[in-house]
């Protein structure tokens, strides 16, 4: 079906992007198996939906994807169309928000292409995953939640940013460098409890927590000391 439905688009549209996959959340056996069937061939970019309870970790999956179609001899951009938290639906708010962070930062620190929070709004069963709560909520309609706040400020500061490589740290620290134009940015957060990590030659170092509030660092002793929790922050380099 894939194969056909690639073949009818093309040739109405030859630059239409023809997306295929779209699996729950990287099953790599199903992959394999379209791929070994020449699915590879009949789609422009590789769908999927990396739902997870810990977002640590995915970009291994995405790795692993990426290896498995270099074996099979097309590279093709991967697409999250659909991510988000569903082992607990009702959770904190700010559970949300940090999730939202730190997934978008795996994701775009391994390679793909495109990403797209699900959902927008709170619906049904889907109650606490929205970065809107529903029409009748008692809070009022349609209200932002942490979510929201917090995928706009990811929005700000990661658009148009380059991923360069994650930085040595403690193994429960997780700490990503991009560069947006000239400056440096890093995401970073503690995946277990509160750390402390240095950087050094970082003197008037911005940090920007997940909500947009920003402070300066100052450096002591040749380096920025920073406690880390499970809130992920961004760390910008002094403008010029």
């Amino acid at each position: 079906m894939l194969k056909q439905a690639y073949q009818a688009l093309k040739s109405a549209n030859p630059s239409l992007v023809v997306a295929g996959g779209a699996a729950v959340p990287i099953p790599l056996d199903y992959f394999d198996g379209l791929f070994r069937h020449g699915a590879l061939d009949a789609m422009d970019a590789i769908v999927i939906h990396p739902y997870r309870k810990v977002p640590e970790g995915v970009e291994e999956k995405i790795e692993a994807l990426r290896q498995m179609m270099r074996r099979y001899g097309a590279l093709k951009p991967i697409w999250v169309t659909e991510f988000g938290d569903t082992a607990d639906m009702h959770k904190n708010r700010d559970d949300v928000a940090r999730y939202l962070v730190r997934m978008s930062t795996l994701l775009l620190a391994a390679g793909t292409e495109r990403i797209y929070w699900y959902l927008l709004k709170d619906y049904q069963e889907f109650a606490g995953m929205g970065l809107l709560r529903a029409e009748s909520d008692p809070a009022g309609r349609y209200v932002p939640t942490p979510a929201y706040a917090a995928y706009a400020v990811l929005i700000g500061q990661l658009t148009d940013a380059r991923f360069i490589r994650r930085e040595p740290s403690d193994p429960d620290l997780r700490v990503y460098l991009f560069q947006k134009g000239a400056r440096e940015l890093r995401v970073a957060w503690s995946t277990q409890g509160v750390k402390t990590h240095a950087f050094q030659g970082k003197s008037g170092l911005q940090q920007i927590d997940m909500m947009g509030n920003a402070k300066t660092l100052s450096a002591q002793a040749g380096a920025v000391q920073i406690r880390l929790d499970t809130n992920p922050v961004y760390l910008a380099s002094p403008p010029d």
